[in-house]
């Protein structure tokens, strides 16, 4: 086993979450010269940069647990579920310690801030979103929400979730959200804000839990540990 089979696909969710990014760059970027293409570009990136922050959090998380399996005992103690079927380590192969994380991580669902915190919070104490990083995000995921659910038209209620929007509910099933370049680009500087946010927090206090409780890590699992903080 070497130190990348601890990651989702042999890569740190961080490393796949900016390649990811910098690829909806460059389609944004290559639709630019047609006016409608280029609307529908920026919308279903933007459909895009949720989905793959979706996928960094559930892979980051995953990750952790594969470094430091020992970390399953204060998630059970915090109330989480730790149970998995058995019969599904079959599929892990060899090394199942290192790699039950994945299996972990399936059983939860964090799609919303207030998940993705009280998961976070139980297995190392950390909260990737503020309280105001939360109200951003929330607001995002309707967003999506509409566009996935409703073609971006507006619904009822997506009305009542942004009542403070007079245009929204003026224009409710009639008019649609529009994703433009500086709606995106405001959307990507922030959801990036959370994902260095959050690999620099759990390092550090994943390597803390690591030290205090006197762990010993395999060279593989040292380096896997390094490399949560790798930069694309």
């Amino acid at each position: 086993m070497t130190n990348l089979d601890h990651f989702s696909g042999g890569v740190p969710a961080k490393v796949i979450f900016e390649m990811n990014v910098e690829e909806l760059s460059k389609v944004i970027e290559l639709s630019s010269s047609d006016e409608s293409a280029h609307k529908k570009a920026l919308e279903v990136c933007f459909i895009g940069l949720i989905s793959y922050f979706e996928a960094f959090m559930k892979d980051h998380f995953a990750s952790i647990i594969n470094i430091c399996p020992e970390l399953l005992n204060d998630l059970k103690k915090n109330g989480q579920d730790t149970m998995i079927n058995s019969a599904d380590l079959l599929l892990l192969e060899h090394n199942h310690i290192n790699r039950v994380g994945f299996l972990i991580a399936e059983k939860y669902d964090l799609g919303t801030a207030n998940k993705i915190n009280s998961v976070y919070m139980a297995l190392l104490k950390v909260s990737p979103f503020s309280k105001s990083e939360k109200h951003k995000f929330d607001s995002l995921l309707n967003d999506r929400n509409l566009i996935v659910h409703h073609g971006g038209i507006y619904s009822l209620s997506y009305s009542q979730q942004n009542h403070q929007k007079e245009d929204v509910a003026n224009n409710m099933f009639m008019h649609s959200l529009a994703i433009d370049v500086d709606f995106f680009g405001e959307a990507l500087v922030n959801i990036s804000k959370l994902v260095e946010k959050t690999v620099l927090a759990t390092h550090k206090k994943l390597s803390d839990y690591i030290d205090e409780n006197k762990i010993y890590l395999t060279e593989e699992r040292q380096k896997a540990l390094d490399a949560l903080v790798w930069r694309l």
